[in-house]
């Protein structure tokens, strides 16, 4: 509880829920579990925080965050969560960090993105048992620019994105039976993308990968690791597409036989695992601009150090 108090009590410059305040003691009151936060309210607020270092306060409240998560999940604090929005944007966001992990809540989840603030979401550890109109709570971010959704289990990718046009960032790597389609309605949707993972999703192929390239001609980074359904046909058209890509993680891709002149733009190249092709392809492709590579990992390939030297 005493984490709780600092969670509260770090909204003492927030005018709207201060406003509020003896609205909410009234109501704390009321529950059994709470009366103590109400008792010690202004005490708190004049003592714990202003007398404690910031490093400290930035600590509790990642505890005080932890703490009423947890409260939310367990139904405890039902009695207020129409207060939730009046946090602070950084409260609310580490509050946000531990419900969206856990078996969220669509109410709790609704109350901490309405202000319509966030930019940053990660649902890839959601149980299955989630019973949450995902559709809806994208609505309520007009300004997310990044969405993890690794590891999803919950229905049709497309159907809660539609036209999320501010998404910069998606990862949907490792989804459950996410095909060439549900890759072709995401570009449809999300057509600024400039980061795609696409990590262990077994049934694409260059079908998807081709509407990639047509269409999110501005991505910077994407993760296309142990998707044995893309080829080198795919992968050509990505690279004379896509000019301003500057990493590519293509590890595992064991249906890549080949590769073409990178783009213009790339400077970090992850090709590990990709033993089908040959040395000399390798010299042929990375030779003329081996200089420009920040980062280059190529182990268990046909790859040969010496045959670039001297740098």
């Amino acid at each position: 509880m005493y984490c709780l108090l600092i969670l509260l009590h770090k909204t003492r410059n927030n005018e709207f829920w201060n406003g509020r305040n003896r609205q909410f003691c009234k109501r704390a009151k009321s529950k059994q579990k709470f009366s103590s936060i109400a008792c010690f309210l202004s005490f708190s607020r004049r003592v714990i925080i202003q007398d404690m270092p910031t490093q400290h306060v930035h600590t509790l409240e990642w505890l005080a965050a932890k703490k009423y998560a947890a409260l939310c999940v367990t139904g405890m604090v039902d009695h207020h969560i129409q207060y939730i929005s009046t946090f602070p944007h950084e409260i609310r966001k580490k509050i946000l960090f531990f419900v969206q992990r856990t078996s969220v809540d669509e109410a709790v989840l609704c109350s901490l993105l309405s202000p319509g603030d966030v930019r940053t979401l990660d649902f890839s550890s959601v149980p299955m048992s989630t019973n949450v109109d995902f559709s809806r709570v994208l609505q309520l971010c007009p300004l997310l620019t990044s969405l993890n959704i690794s590891n999803w289990k919950l229905g049709k990718i497309p159907e809660i994105l539609r036209q999320s046009l501010t998404l910069k960032s998606i990862n949907v790597g490792c989804s459950i039976n996410f095909q060439d389609s549900d890759l072709i309605a995401i570009c449809q949707s999300c057509p600024n993308l400039t980061y795609l993972d696409l990590s262990r999703n077994d049934s694409l192929s260059d079908v998807g990968i081709v509407a990639l390239a047509s269409t999110c001609t501005q991505l910077v980074g994407l993760k296309i690791t142990y998707v044995d359904g893309i080829t080198e046909t795919g992968l050509h058209r990505l690279l004379e597409t896509c000019t301003n890509l500057e990493t590519l993680n293509i590890k595992g891709g064991s249906g890549i036989s080949s590769v073409c002149r990178p783009a213009p733009s790339l400077t970090s190249l992850n090709a590990k695992s990709l033993s089908s092709i040959k040395s000399h392809d390798w010299q042929t492709l990375l030779r003329p601009r081996f200089d420009k590579f920040k980062s280059l990992k190529m182990g268990e390939t046909a790859f040969s150090l010496p045959q670039f030297e001297p740098f």
